[in-house]
């Protein structure tokens, strides 16, 4: 689900508010192509390249198979593409490399099963495509700033973990 507008008003003031913008962006981005490649739209083949239905593919793919062991090889390889050209054209199309954009896709699937709860660590590890909980709990908190159990614990609003955010949130700043 997407933010409400009063909550994008109060993300677009305030410290970090184009950070959270260019994110919000990115996502509006990812959620029109994702729903253009469910419903077989031509969205993306209105970029003028005949690869842009397979590149379409390979989303989906990232998206519906996150927790797989994926390459750019074997990406390029299930959507019919050389290697190299589908690297080239996926850049060019989304913006980032694929194993950057698969990292931001486990990444989101990650914070979500911690928000829905009912996963343990591991487990939310495994789905997401991590063959360990410290390579996931690395990767998290190099995207969010904190650990998964940190924002798992904010999630449900104790004083502790609400202090540690707001100590992430300077220190992340000071970078």
């Amino acid at each position: 689900p997407l933010p409400s507008s009063e909550a994008l008003e109060r993300l677009a003031s305030g410290p970090g508010a184009c950070a959270a913008l260019l994110q919000i962006a990115e996502l509006l981005l990812i959620c029109a192509t994702r729903e253009a490649v469910a419903h077989d739209r031509p969205a993306l083949a209105s970029t003028g390249t005949p690869d842009a239905w397979k590149i379409g593919g390979a989303m989906r793919l990232l998206y519906d198979l996150p927790a797989r062991r994926w390459s750019v090889a074997s990406l390029a390889r299930e959507v019919g593409m050389s290697r190299s050209v589908f690297a080239t054209q996926f850049a060019r199309l989304i913006g980032h490399a694929p194993m950057h954009f698969l990292a931001r896709v486990r990444m989101q699937r990650a914070e979500t099963l911690l928000r829905d709860g009912g996963h343990s660590l591991r487990k939310i590890a495994q789905l997401a495509g991590y063959e360990s909980v410290a390579a996931f709990t690395r990767a998290f908190k190099r995207e969010f700033g904190i650990t998964p159990g940190a924002y798992r614990r904010a999630k449900f609003g104790t004083a502790d973990s609400q202090a540690y955010l707001d100590y992430a949130a300077k220190k992340s700043t000071k970078r």
